[in-house]
């Protein structure tokens, strides 16, 4: 059981982890900003047109996974400022440096999102004639016999 008392190798810490909290999601955020910086160099390929969905996925996910890690840094940087631990110039720039990753999170998010539509192919329109034509009837073969029997409906 963890006691309440200073910690000096964190400076967020009341009672809890969250310096571990942030080592792993610093980690993870290295991690996916990475594989959508990969997704960004291959968005051209053929291949790889699955990468879009992900890379807007994975660059949403990164920019809520920041917001709260930051929010989780004031909370407790708060906590452990309340109870009159040191180093409050430290704690305040690691908020700073927080709320900054999760701003740049979220500007990766929106770049990432228009980015992505503009790179993703192009639908062609199809014009359908009117009934009856061959165009219109999907998959079956086009006989005048079978246009007669639907004029005459």
């Amino acid at each position: 059981m963890k006691d309440s008392s200073y910690d000096p190798a964190c400076l967020l810490n009341l009672d809890g982890d969250v310096c571990t909290f942030t080592y792993i999601t610093t980690g993870v955020t290295l991690f996916i900003a990475s594989g959508i910086a990969i997704a960004f160099l291959m968005v051209d390929y053929t291949l790889i047109k699955p990468l879009h969905d992900v890379a807007v996925g994975s660059s949403l996910f990164l920019a809520f996974w920041q917001f709260v890690m930051a929010l989780t840094i004031q909370i407790r940087g708060d906590q452990a400022t309340g109870a009159g631990f040191p180093g409050t110039s430290a704690r305040l720039a690691a908020y700073a440096m927080a709320w900054m990753c999760m701003s740049f999170s979220l500007i990766q998010a929106g770049v990432t999102c228009v980015l992505m539509y503009l790179a993703r192919p192009k639908r062609r329109k199809v014009k359908v004639r009117g009934p009856g034509t061959p165009s219109a009837i999907p998959n079956q073969s086009f006989s005048t016999e079978a246009a007669g029997a639907q004029r005459r409906r």
